[in-house]
């Protein structure tokens, strides 16, 4: 077998080539793609077939569901086909932070002098071969992989020249608590470790190290918080068109409808396509974390929305030297939109609808959630058009309908 032949039967590269009935969906956007060339006899290098990244799609055993009847601005979507979803292999950043076959060996962050990273330096090799192979081999979206390279810049940083290869659980230990001084949230400290878990693991599997120094230290505890949602009245305040008609309001109209109509992260409405929407069939494609495939469909005022920013908006922000891209949402200066420019959109709503408390594009996302959970929504549904990999990540929201419920039942019961 050669090395091309090896590399495609790794899991991360092993999907199946699933398919979609009764829509077009043959060229799925941002199939990751491994750059090798396999030396032949000849001499000849030949570039291989490009893998194919893991699709998700709904679950298979569902019949035709209508969204409309849960969701306030939904519409009716037939079952697709079943896709494959790649969970992970040893060393797998996904790996739940805290985990130890023996807890009572755990070392415990005790008190030890605060470190400062505010000058961090390069990468060390092996840190930058691990970071290429949590993108090459597991995958990992491009945020994720730019959040761990800081945790790592700064861990690293607080060696103060050691190399990582002698690195001790007291030096891991050493820099939770100096991140802890300085006052880190508990998730990013939660953050730091699995990446410098994954990091000292990947390492001692590769040889490079004997054993991996983190492997005991314990995990920040954190707190259980249940998503914050808007209510279906301030929702309505948000949507509520501008009476502007220029390309900002328009824009603006259109990717708020797309962000609580299909329930998308910030970027993965910033990264949308003109051709991810199909509005034939009332479904756009996103690509989420670790580069996963998802169709999620959207309701008739997200159509209008849509129609009305390709027609009226995005045709004043097009250059013509392909700057665009062929994305979907457009800046003023006619690139595609970032993240950042999603915030602001949102922020900038909040202002005209005059919705004083904090709203950012995930809480759109949370309300997406729990308002088709509260219409009677099967939450494996719901699961499938947020792209979780995990049911008990999308079952959060039902605590949050369960919390509704006893609000309702102290406010109306006698005995309440």
């Amino acid at each position: 077998m050669g090395f091309a032949a090896e590399c495609a039967a790794l899991p991360c590269f092993g999907a199946g080539r699933a398919g979609f009935a009764g829509a077009d969906f043959d060229r799925v956007a941002a199939w990751p793609f491994v750059a090798w060339a396999e030396a032949r006899g000849d001499g000849v290098f030949r570039e291989p077939e490009p893998a194919r990244a893991p699709v998700r799609f709904f679950p298979p055993s569902r019949p035709r569901f209508t969204a409309s009847s849960s969701h306030p601005r939904g519409a009716s979507l037939g079952s697709p086909r079943r896709g494959r979803e790649y969970k992970g292999g040893p060393g797998s950043p996904k790996a739940r932070s805290g985990s130890s076959a023996d807890p009572q060996n755990r070392i415990q962050v005790q008190s030890e002098e605060d470190v400062t990273a505010d000058e961090t330096p390069p990468l060390p090799r092996d840190a930058e071969d691990h970071l290429a192979w949590l993108r090459v081999e597991c995958g990992l979206a491009a945020n994720t992989l730019a959040a761990y390279r800081l945790d790592l810049r700064l861990y690293v940083a607080s060696l103060a020249g050691t190399d990582p290869r002698r690195a001790r659980p007291d030096d891991v230990a050493r820099f939770l608590l100096g991140e802890e001084r300085r006052g880190t949230s508990a998730s990013s400290r939660a953050r730091r470790l699995v990446a410098i878990r994954g990091f000292h693991r990947w390492m001692a599997a590769e040889g490079r190290t004997p054993e991996d120094p983190a492997a005991e230290i314990d995990a920040p505890k954190l707190w259980k918080r249940l998503p914050s949602y808007l209510s279906p009245e301030d929702v309505d305040l948000l949507l509520t068109p501008e009476e502007e008609t220029t390309p900002d309001a328009l824009l603006r109209q259109a990717v708020i409808e797309v962000l609580y109509g299909c329930g998308l992260r910030a970027s993965e409405a910033a990264g949308l396509r003109i051709d991810d929407v199909r509005f034939d069939e009332s479904v756009v494609r996103t690509t989420g974390k670790g580069g996963k495939t998802r169709i999620v469909p959207f309701g008739g005022r997200a159509r209008e929305a849509i129609t009305r920013w390709i027609e009226q908006g995005r045709p004043a922000r097009v250059r013509g030297d392909g700057r665009d891209r062929g994305g979907l949402f457009l800046s003023p200066t006619g690139r595609t939109l970032r993240r950042e420019h999603v915030w602001s959109i949102v922020r900038r709503r909040c202002v005209l609808a005059g919705i004083t408390r904090e709203v950012s594009p995930h809480t759109l996302r949370h309300s997406f959630a729990t308002h088709l959970l509260w219409g009677g929504a099967d939450l494996r549904v719901v699961q499938a058009m947020l792209g979780h990999a995990s049911l008990s990540t999308t079952q959060v929201y039902t605590r949050v309908d369960e919390a509704r419920l006893r609000d309702v039942h102290t406010s109306f019961h006698p005995r309440g």
